[in-house]
C-alpha cells in the first residue's frame, strides 16, 4: 500500500464491465412483494375501524408476551426447578 499511488480498476470487486440484465431469480420475489404491499395498504385501510377496547387488548397481549420472553429468555413453557 505504501508504493501504490495510482488507482487501478482491478481493485474493484466487479466481475466484468457489463452489468447483468437477467433478473430471473428476482422474479420469484414478485408475489411476495405484492402481498407485502397489499398487507400494508390493508392495515392502513382497516386501522381506524378498530375499537379502542381491541387496541388496548392487543397492546396488553403484546406487552405481556414481551415480558414473558424477557423473563424466561425466549421460552414461555419453561418448567420451574424443583426444590430439594
Amino acid at each position: 500500500f505504501l508504493g501504490n499511488t495510482q488507482f487501478d480498476t482491478k481493485y474493484l470487486p466487479i466481475p466484468s464491465d457489463v452489468f447483468t440484465a437477467d433478473f430471473y431469480p428476482l422474479e420469484f420475489l414478485i408475489p411476495i412483494l405484492l402481498l407485502v404491499i397489499y398487507a400494508i395498504i390493508d392495515h392502513f385501510n382497516h386501522y381506524n375501524e378498530a375499537t379502542i377496547q381491541f387496541l388496548h387488548k392487543e397492546t396488553t397481549q403484546r406487552t405481556m408476551n414481551l415480558r414473558r420472553v424477557e423473563m424466561y429468555g425466549g421460552t414461555t413453557n419453561r418448567i420451574s426447578p424443583t426444590r430439594r
